[in-house]
């Protein structure tokens, strides 16, 4: 028994659409694999809507630590210069933007933040004492560690 296939037909496009499908088919197979929780057993599990839900929020809770972070650092720059109250104001300006809303397990760490902010402001125009404006700060990257 002989099977001949005679790819100068108009099967030719019937032929590479079968062969990308199966390809996209693997890849897809693959990227399952990659992607699928496991339970502790090692054995595949369903991801559940509630597990869906926690894995977001631990993404945007993680998110969020790493801007307020990153703002936290960017104010003890600030405070370890000369004060300048241009510079001070519109970095204030882009930390109280991040502290405005966010995740509810970081709400201390926004407040501390964005009180921060305002005593980094308060002292780059001479109202508050940099000791001060450096206490806060220290307590805000304590919440944030």
């Amino acid at each position: 028994m002989q099977i001949e296939i005679d790819l100068r037909d108009k099967n030719t496009s019937a032929v590479a659409l079968l062969t990308a499908l199966v390809v996209i088919l693997v890849l897809l197979g693959i990227l399952g694999k990659a992607v699928t929780p496991v339970s502790a057993s090692g054995a595949p599990r369903l991801l559940t809507w509630n597990a869906w839900q926690f894995f977001k929020a631990e993404k945007l809770y993680a998110s969020e630590l790493e801007t307020l972070r990153l703002d936290a650092e960017r104010l003890a720059e600030a405070i370890n210069q000369s004060p300048d109250p241009v510079a001070c104001q519109i970095l204030a300006g882009q930390v109280l933007r991040h502290t405005s809303d966010g995740v509810t397990a970081l709400s201390a760490a926004r407040l501390a933040l964005a009180l921060a902010a305002d005593d980094l402001q308060a002292w780059s125009i001479g109202v508050l004492p940099r000791d001060s404006a450096m206490t806060s700060l220290l307590s805000a990257v304590n919440l944030l560690k």
